[in-house]
Parts: structure tokens; sequence; C-alpha cells
């Protein structure tokens, strides 16, 4: 595989896809990595702890080098440190036959051994029949005014999320843990039939 991209670019996905990679306790090392692929005309990073998974936008890779595709799974917060530590500019990403990548800016150099990208959890595709549209603001504040109502308790697995349902131009997003309940409502662009989800 062989990719030249901006660092800043490259830094703004992994940290996006950081949040769903797995904590140093877990005892699947390829859940603490983060799959770094080619795709059409730039790359993507994924991050997949089994609970939660987390895939970037295409992130545009320059368009003036002979691109080699390929996929190789990484170490995340190594990965992370070693991108951050790269001066401003331009970095080009290769990987050999044994999954070694090396990443180059500047004057500076470092190599980071991969593990197979086939081992890597796969994701679920899924194709969306209905969709809407709300503001980051407003669904963040949603989640954070019935947060507070979530189950902690892992045995009750029903009141561990929170219910989102749209219809008629209206979202509303409520949580219950058996002895309280909250909920929140607003105005979204959807007028198509009535959607619930539990998440």
């Amino acid at each position: 595989m062989f990719v030249r991209i901006e660092k800043v670019d490259l830094l703004n996905g992994i940290n996006m896809a950081m949040r769903a990679v797995g904590g140093t306790s877990l005892t699947q090392p390829i859940l603490k990595c983060m799959l770094f692929e080619t795709v059409g005309e730039g790359v993507r990073l994924t991050g997949n702890n089994i609970d939660l998974c987390i895939q970037t936008a295409l992130i545009p890779a320059n368009p003036s080098v002979d691109r080699v595709d390929g996929a190789v799974a990484l170490e995340a917060r190594l990965f992370a440190n070693v991108v951050e530590s790269l001066p401003a500019g331009e970095i080009e990403i290769s990987v050999n036959e044994n999954l070694v990548t090396t990443l180059k800016c500047g004057k500076s150099k470092f190599d980071i051994a991969g593990l197979n990208p086939e081992i890597f959890p796969s994701i679920n595709d899924f194709t969306p029949t209905e969709s809407f549209t709300i503001g980051s603001k407003i669904l963040r504040d949603m989640i954070r005014q019935t947060l507070f109502c979530v189950s902690q308790d892992k045995n009750r697995i029903a009141l561990s999320g929170e219910n989102i349902r749209v219809s008629d131009g209206r979202m509303e997003v409520c949580a219950a843990d058996g002895y309280r309940m909250a909920l929140s409502q607003a105005d979204v662009a959807y007028s198509g039939e009535g959607l619930e989800q539990f998440a």
C-alpha cells in the first residue's frame, strides 16, 4: 500500500475513529487497533470495539501520486501519537508485505508493526431506507438531557439505552432506569412514516 495524505486531515480522522477503539484492558489485541484502508480517491479509518463502531468519511489523498490500494490494522494509540509527532505537511504512508507501516514526513520516519486487516471486526452493512435531519447541537442536548436516566445495571439490558422516536416532524428521546424517566423533544425535517430505534 502506498498513499500520501495531509497530516491535519489524517489527524482529524484518527481523532474521530479513536472514540470507538477498545481500552487497554481488552484481551484481543485487534480491538485496540484502527483499520487504515485506501478506498476510492482517499483513505478511510475505522475503530470497532464490538459495542461501538465508527468509520470516517473518505479522507482525500494526494491525487497526483500513483496510489497502491491496501489495508492494515494499526495499534490506534501508537498510530495517533506518531502522526501527531510528525511535522505539518503531507505524510507518505506505505505498507510492505509483512504489514510494517512506514510513515514519512519531512526528515521524520517511523515504522509501525501492523496486523492482518482480515481479522479486524467486520462492519454490518446496512442500507438506510429512511432519513431525517437534525442539528448536531440539538441532538447532543437531547441526549444530555436524558442520559442521567439510562440504567447502569448490566442485568437490565432493555433499560441500558435510549428510545428514539420520530413522527410527524417531531423527534423524541426517552430514557428510563426503572425508577425515573426523562423525555426530550425537538422538531426535525422529516415527513415520512414513523421511525423508532433503541440506541
